[in-house]
């Protein structure tokens, strides 16, 4: 408890320190908070593999039953952020982010507390729509700041550092104690975010908007098909990655060291968004990295050799990483009220699913090697999708930081009183 209160005052803290910007906010303690809250959010995604294999530790299933552990939590999280995305821009998403991490604790708590199959489904479940609530007000909050960019490559780059961080310990955890270390690792993980949303600021509910979201959806097709049809890709190669390092005609560890090493290389990917910003606008980039994934696809398809799939392979996580950021950062610049880019986590866990399901059913007939074909097509399809969107956004302002204090409300009654004046 002593710990729990002193972590609380050192973020109080943290976040009342003066720096040069509006309201006296700071921007680095919000990027912090919104980095955390979004680790919080993305802790089933990225530990996917784990969820999976801890109940063949702990309860003995075979392989083909622990799938649907995930497949679950998969689940819950696209239909908890489909279900919220239209809905984000008239709710505070302090509230959703409050809501969601308490799911979490709680799907934390009750694995501890039922530990059995029917149990830790539940617990899967639970945690899955606590993750959807958390992810998709965080994309919200970010659409809000005139850089969104640069914000979601900060939350990319933490991801990729807790997943770095936590993965070896939490397999060897995991192989040890089963569900224990990812229930306690999750239920930290949402404490230390809680903790940290009065960095936040406010970010008060948009209200009733002019335009509904599905004619926004329904205007802005192209760039969500894109995102759909990429994460298609996506999935079709995260889930067989190491399949087809295996196919090369080396052993799993060999192929397994080449992942780890692309996982690490990959966090270069967030600092090149950082640096790039704005420079070439946002479609160039991301029309460009979307390509460069379509033709490592394709060498993943006709290549056998080891040398190549480790260039593939480390290729593939940094410009991967690119390519989602920007993404991301074009649909929060064509709404800002947030809820297209909200929609963003429902959409990718639904690629990520629709991916590794549609290789599994083309490779008894065709091949391993099939994977990068159907990646391929995802990659091209989102290329041309993307190519044929127009480069929306807004030039990122110093007058407008994460973490701003200061509500649109109040500046727009400012901005009245002075041309009333």
């Amino acid at each position: 408890m002593r710990l729990f209160i002193a972590l609380h005052a050192w973020v109080r803290a943290l976040g009342s320190r003066e720096e040069a910007g509006p309201g006296g906010s700071t921007p680095l303690g919000a990027m912090f908070a919104i980095a955390i809250i979004s680790c919080a959010g993305y802790c089933g995604m990225l530990l996917l593999p784990l969820i999976v294999s801890a109940p063949i530790n702990a309860f003995g299933v075979s392989e083909a039953a622990a799938g649907k552990f995930g497949a679950a939590e998969l689940l819950a999280i696209a239909c908890s952020s489909t279900l919220l995305a239209p809905r984000v821009a008239s709710i505070r998403p302090r509230y959703s982010i409050c809501a969601g991490l308490v799911l979490i604790i709680t799907a934390s708590a009750l694995a501890m507390l039922a530990p059995s199959p029917s149990g830790y489904m539940a617990s899967r479940i639970l945690s899955g729509v606590g993750e959807g609530l958390v992810l998709t007000a965080a994309h919200a909050i970010v659409a809000k700041t005139d850089g969104p960019d640069r914000v979601f490559a900060v939350v990319n780059f933490a991801v990729l550092v807790l997943g770095a961080a936590s993965y070896p310990y939490l397999s060897a955890a995991v192989a040890h104690r089963g569900i224990a270390p990812l229930a306690v690792a999750s239920a930290v993980l949402a404490l230390i975010a809680a903790f940290s949303l009065p960095l936040l600021g406010e970010y008060p509910a948009v209200g009733s908007e002019s335009e509904s979201i599905f004619r926004v959806a329904k205007r802005w097709r192209r760039p969500l098909w894109g995102i759909l049809c990429f994460y298609v890709a996506e999935g079709a190669l995260w889930g067989y990655l190491l399949r087809l390092g295996i196919a090369t005609g080396k052993p799993p560890q060999w192929a397994g060291d080449i992942i780890s090493g692309a996982f690490l290389l990959s966090l270069l990917g967030p600092l090149i968004v950082y640096w790039l910003n704005l420079k070439a606008g946002r479609r160039i980039p991301l029309v460009a990295s979307t390509a460069l994934l379509c033709i490592t696809a394709v060498v993943f398809a006709v290549d056998r050799t080891p040398e190549v799939f480790k260039i593939a392979t480390f290729e593939l996580y940094l410009v991967f990483i690119v390519a989602i950021t920007y993404s991301s950062g074009l649909m929060a610049a064509i709404d800002p009220s947030g809820r297209l880019v909200a929609a963003v986590p429902g959409v990718r866990t639904f690629g990520m699913g629709v991916g590794p399901a549609l290789s599994g059913l083309l490779m008894p007939e065709f091949g391993v090697r099939v994977v990068g074909w159907v990646a391929a097509i995802g990659y091209a399809s989102a290329v041309g999708l993307f190519a044929a969107t127009s480069d929306a956004g807004r030039t990122p302002s110093p007058t407008k930081a994460l973490g701003s204090r200061t509500t649109e409300s109040a500046a727009h009654k400012r901005r009245t009183a002075a041309s009333g004046s």
